[in-house]
């Protein structure tokens, strides 16, 4: 059986990442991102929080969120910042060509291109 935390966590997460894709259709992020990706721990399904003595949670991970563009870089530049203002939680939203999935130049380094 799951504990009260662990219920009221599960509608904390649902509901802010309901609000994060908002603000991104709000921004209209939708007329040049073709995806969004949740990546790092929430992606995973292992966000870190804390619990206190009056047994709230407090989130300690930050939300990474990979944004997806075909075009208009400087569109998607300023995107992530007005997302991220309307937020208290750590949001770090990447901007990520479409190219760059395509063709899987998926690190952040890379010595050779893949095959």
């Amino acid at each position: 059986m799951y504990s009260n935390n662990h219920l009221k966590i599960v509608e904390y997460e649902r509901k802010l990442i309901e609000k994060i894709i908002c603000s991104i259709e709000n921004h209209n992020g939708t007329e040049y991102l073709s995806s969004i990706i949740l990546t790092g721990s929430f992606g995973r399904g292992e966000p870190t929080y804390t619990i206190d003595g009056n047994g709230d949670f407090h989130l300690k991970s930050d939300i990474e969120i990979a944004l997806i563009y075909s075009s208009n870089k400087s569109k998607v530049e300023e995107l992530i910042k007005e997302v991220s203002g309307e937020f208290d939680e750590e949001l770090n939203l990447m901007a990520i060509s479409e190219r760059r999935v395509v063709k899987m130049y998926n690190f952040n380094y890379s010595i050779l291109s893949p095959k």
